[in-house]
């Protein structure tokens, strides 16, 4: 019967996903629908083959899982759908009669600064045998702290940086009107894209994801405010990609399973490699989903928090000194950094479940769930919404240049549904702060006014003026 149960949630959960996906705009919602995605995969489908695989069902452990996932399903998924709808109507017409345009005076600009500040990490990396990083966090972050200053700065800044290039060389392509102009931002898009790929298929299956999830994301937005009409070019596009990231995903893991020392050696076997048998392919398929499980740690928390009490903020100290404790305890921050107890996860899974592994699988409601019990449950959603909601209407139509920054770099932080929520509210802000300033300084896109124009003298169309453009069609 506990397994029925469990059954019964995933498919619950499914039905609800299912009916607010058909409620949805594919184009204006893209962003949302991914971060939902995310929801349904670390919420329920991988702790449901967890619980399956290993028959966790019925037992202690399993009754935990069942209490976290239905929490999800009743708490988490209406809260987060209901406050994104809230605030999504709410920032639209807040932010209503903005559109962007490309700034022809500091275009050029950000071209040389994108394609060099590329080849400059790509070569930095490279110099310091950087570009895969398959040596392990712990050794990692020791790397980071014996870098050289002007190294460990391009890293670091391009580590975010080049992302929000990539997406904004796409804006800036997609919004350009002259040949000269389409030309450089498609060029300054294919540099940072392969710059981009290269990196993340090498060393990260989530972050290859976020990236091609992402720019379909940043494409849809771009389409909901376009003059083109509908067709099925979108969706062939989204189909593509969808491909071309499970190809790139097949490729990450083979490259990370056959590392040979050298990258050269490692291609080389991973193209005369043989393919893999059923029972690796399942086996990979299982790990993958032990890796998503968002649920696991709640449940091996959940009986210390429901005995003791949750955290209320004591396990946020240690990003907080990890963060900004050089002010005032340099060698204690610096210690933190190198034994990577920089999250709040680390501090509630030692702590609540004695586990002493940084790298453990986790997600949002994490965090959330060990500082504030059930009601953290809530608290993520909403924030998490929030945030989801703001970002994707800046994106397309911000206040000003300072509006349109903080957008791409809130799609990246949304869109880390592993990251702890104190991340989200904070310390993920933080983190984006050195290349939200270089790309303020370099962004090659303006805001204009365009409430009271025509639909004809507009450089793009706003989703605020689609009910004038419908209404002044029938008219005609």
């Amino acid at each position: 019967m506990p397994l029925q149960i469990h059954l019964v949630v995933l498919l619950f959960s499914l039905v609800f996903v299912a009916a607010v996906v058909s409620g949805s705009s594919l184009r204006r919602d893209a962003f949302f629908l991914f971060v939902l995605a995310q929801a349904v995969v670390y919420c329920f489908l991988a702790p449901a083959c967890v619980v399956f695989d290993t028959g966790l069902a019925g037992s202690g452990l399993g009754d935990w899982y069942l209490y976290a996932e239905l929490l999800c399903l009743l708490v988490f998924l209406p809260v987060f759908v209901l406050t994104h709808s809230s605030v999504r109507a709410w920032a639209g017409k807040r932010w209503a009669g903005r559109a962007l345009v490309v700034n022809e005076s500091t275009l050029p600009f950000f071209a040389v600064i994108s394609g060099v500040g590329t080849f400059v990490y790509v070569f930095t990396l490279l110099q310091y045998d950087l570009l895969f990083r398959r040596i392990g966090h712990q050794a990692l972050a020791a790397e980071y702290l014996h870098l050289p200053g002007s190294a460990y700065l391009i890293i670091r800044t391009f580590d975010r940086l080049l992302l929000s290039l990539v997406m904004v060389s796409y804006i800036a392509f997609h919004f350009a009107k002259t040949r000269s102009n389409k030309r450089l931002t498609g060029s300054v898009l294919a540099i940072t894209l392969c710059g981009q790929l290269l990196v993340v298929c090498l060393n990260s299956r989530f972050a290859l994801v976020v990236t091609f999830a992402l720019l379909s994301a940043v494409y849809m937005l771009c389409e909901s405010v376009s003059q083109s009409p509908r067709s099925g070019k979108a969706s062939l596009r989204l189909a593509l990609a969808g491909l071309a990231a499970c190809a790139g995903i097949a490729f990450t893991v083979k490259f990370r399973d056959h590392w040979q020392g050298t990258i050269g050696e490692t291609l080389a076997a991973v193209v005369s490699g043989s393919g893999e048998t059923d029972g690796e392919l399942t086996g990979g398929l299982l790990k993958s989903a032990s890796r998503l499980d968002g649920i696991d740690l709640i449940a091996r928390m959940g009986p210390a928090i429901a005995a003791d009490g949750a955290s209320w903020g004591r396990s946020w100290y240690p990003s907080v000194l990890a963060t900004v404790g050089y002010l005032w305890d340099a060698e204690g921050a610096k210690a933190i950094k190198a034994s990577l107890a920089t999250t709040p996860k680390y501090y509630l899974m030692y702590e609540y479940a004695g586990i002493n592994q940084p790298d453990y699988q986790s997600c949002i409601l994490t965090d959330a769930y060990g500082n504030f019990r059930s009601a953290g449950f809530a608290i993520a959603a909403i924030v998490l919404a929030t945030s989801t909601a703001i970002v994707s209407v800046l994106l397309v139509s911000p206040g000003g240049r300072l509006g349109f920054v903080v957008a791409v770099a809130g799609l990246q932080v949304a869109s880390s549904f592993e990251s702890a929520l104190l991340s989200h509210m904070v310390f993920d802000w933080l983190r984006h702060v050195p290349s939200m300033v270089v790309l303020y300084l370099i962004c090659p896109l303006r805001t204009v006014d365009v409430r009271g124009q025509t639909s004809a003298r507009l450089p793009l169309k706003t989703l605020a003026s689609r009910p004038l453009r419908r209404r002044a069609f029938a008219a005609g």
